[in-house]
């Protein structure tokens, strides 16, 4: 059962993963700089969704009490490590928000509480407020999600190069193999130069081939 169930975790991480190959730098500075403000304060910002459930049971301040205690706690770990297949998620979950926050307070309208019903509404301005302290090196945690990313600078030629090459293959198994190729035999070149050669062989190849 395990054996059937691994491929599709691992389906789950891969797609719940940003591949920095397949974007443009500013793309990935982007992807990378939004979850770092999200992973800064995180119980807060996953308590976009949840707080508004909470409120349904529990006494609107001890809410309010728990995620600032929370995003405490999470201030001396949230520079230990980070997570590109959580920080996903995250951001996924939080849309639930648009959701949780209309439904509950209509309910508590309708049960009589008006004041958690405002805290409820209001939820998405409070967490701003309630976030200040303490403050997010915003930049560092930028720099963590590059480094998980295992994200590298691609100069825009080689860039163009590499799309050029996997439109003519199709294959990124084949492409692999003919870069292999092409390194063994021109260990002196640039990457530049390698993905120059194996785009004019593969040409030609597929022109004689069609030739004949």
């Amino acid at each position: 059962m395990l054996v059937g169930i691994l491929p599709t975790l691992l389906y789950l991480h891969e797609a719940m993963s940003w591949n920095p190959s397949e974007h443009s730098d500013q793309d990935s500075l982007t992807w990378s700089y939004l979850r770092a403000i999200e992973w800064g304060r995180w119980p807060i910002f996953l308590s976009q969704p949840i707080a508004p459930l909470l409120i349904l049971f529990f006494d609107w301040k001890a809410v309010v009490i728990c995620v600032v205690v929370a995003n405490a706690a999470w201030a001396l770990v949230r520079y230990q490590f980070v997570s590109t297949s959580l920080a996903y998620f995250g951001a996924l979950f939080v849309k639930l928000k648009w959701l949780t926050i209309p439904t509950v307070s209509v309910y508590l309208f309708s049960r009589g509480r008006p004041l958690s019903e405002i805290i409820t509404l209001l939820w998405l301005i409070i967490i701003f407020i309630i976030g200040i302290v303490p403050t997010t090196q915003v930049g560092r945690i930028q720099k963590m999600f590059m480094n998980a990313l295992g994200y590298q600078h691609i100069p825009a030629d080689l860039r163009s190069l590499k799309s050029e090459l996997g439109n003519l293959t199709f294959n990124s198994d084949v492409t692999e193999r003919l870069l292999t190729k092409a390194r063994r035999r021109y260990p002196a070149r640039t990457e530049d130069e390698i993905y120059r050669q194996v785009i004019e062989e593969f040409k030609m190849k597929k022109e004689n081939g069609a030739a004949d």
